[in-house]
């Protein structure tokens, strides 16, 4: 069995927390160091967080995220916390010469996400 831990929830759920907390810098990536531009930084943050929406049709089409980022001007919506993510058990079954499948822990349905 192994368990995977969808980290990308937590990520989104500290970078909003921070966006709440007037502190997005703190979710600046410390290998920029200070090659920058602190409004280009805060925007993407912004953006990235809009596409985490919990509600699938909140979020923007690969085409206004491209407006966006590379309309300065562009007033931005407010985000709104992330859709919520907990950990995610899968166990791996199969035998020898047998391709191996995935099935839930409680061996119910996988889901399959697909973008829209």
């Amino acid at each position: 069995m192994c368990i995977v831990l969808e980290c990308w929830c937590l990520k989104s759920l500290v970078a909003w927390e921070l966006w709440n907390e007037g502190a997005e810098l703190a979710f600046k990536d410390p290998t920029l160091g200070d090659s920058y531009h602190e409004d280009q930084l805060l925007r993407c943050i912004h953006v990235g967080l809009l596409c985490v929406e919990e509600n699938g049709a909140d979020r923007p089409t690969m085409l206004e995220v491209i407006s966006m980022l590379t309309s300065e001007g562009m007033s931005l919506p407010t985000p709104t916390k992330p859709a919520f993510c907990r950990e995610r058990r899968v166990v791996r079954t199969g035998t020898v010469g047998k391709a191996s499948e995935n099935a839930s822990i409680n061996t119910m349905s996988n889901s399959d996400y697909d973008a829209r």
